[in-house]
């Protein structure tokens, strides 16, 4: 019936698509569950698929297309929803500091009659810092530090210049949820548990990948997800 196949096992739906025309033709409900079962097992098996939020592609050895309709697996979730998060940062990163050494550069040519060469050591991390500080207060990124450093103030009582002088981990507890996020600083430590441990979470993930990372490192991290299974 053609080399192509949509599936939604969720709602127990099979159409089989047109290789002329482009329609989906839903098939006979007595032939639908064993076929969908074998697609989705076709599915997972494949070696090169993408996927959106809703719909997933993916080409068996044979040559079939199976389109996948409904939740997306977990490292397709993981790996569109998160990946391009930690690829921009690190994009960001890397402009920062770029434009860091640029812009020492060019201030240490006009002064290096008076500071020697002296001054380009000196100056190039402070400018980078500087710049990547500057981007930092304009994303997500500004917005987990200052709640740490805020949250942690208010709990020690003491001024805290950076936020990493703050620890945070995630450590195991006897809550249904099973896991709290802890701030840990001149050994006293600030624990958070249940709804507010994943609100916390979700603020302050970003300070703990501050400088992103690379596809290879973002897809181990998928595999780990995935062979946790949550």
């Amino acid at each position: 019936m053609g080399r192509k196949l949509a599936f939604d096992g969720a709602k127990g739906r099979l159409w089989a698509v047109c290789a002329k025309c482009g329609r989906w033709n839903l098939t006979p409900i007595e032939e639908r569950w064993e076929a969908i079962e074998e697609c989705e097992r076709q599915y997972r098996g494949t070696i090169t698929r993408s996927s959106t939020e809703h719909i997933g592609l993916g080409r068996v050895k044979e040559g079939t297309d199976l389109i996948r309709v409904g939740e997306p697996l977990r490292p397709e979730f993981a790996a569109w929803r998160y990946g391009r998060y930690f690829r921009r940062r690190r994009r960001v990163q890397q402009a920062a500091v770029a434009t860091g050494i640029a812009a020492t550069i060019g201030v240490s040519g006009g002064l290096a009659l008076i500071l020697h060469t002296g001054a380009l050591a000196m100056s190039l991390p402070y400018c980078g810092a500087l710049l990547a500080r500057f981007y930092s207060r304009r994303n997500e990124l500004g917005r987990a530090r200052r709640f740490i450093v805020q949250r942690a103030e208010a709990e020690f009582g003491k001024r805290i210049w950076k936020e990493d002088s703050v620890g945070v981990r995630i450590f195991p507890t006897d809550h249904e949820q099973g896991w709290g996020v802890r701030f840990a600083f001149d050994a006293r430590f600030l624990d958070f548990h249940g709804a507010e441990a994943l609100h916390t979470a979700q603020i302050v993930a970003p300070a703990m990948n501050a400088e992103g990372a690379k596809p290879a490192a973002i897809d181990d991290a998928v595999s780990e997800i995935e062979r946790a299974g949550s």
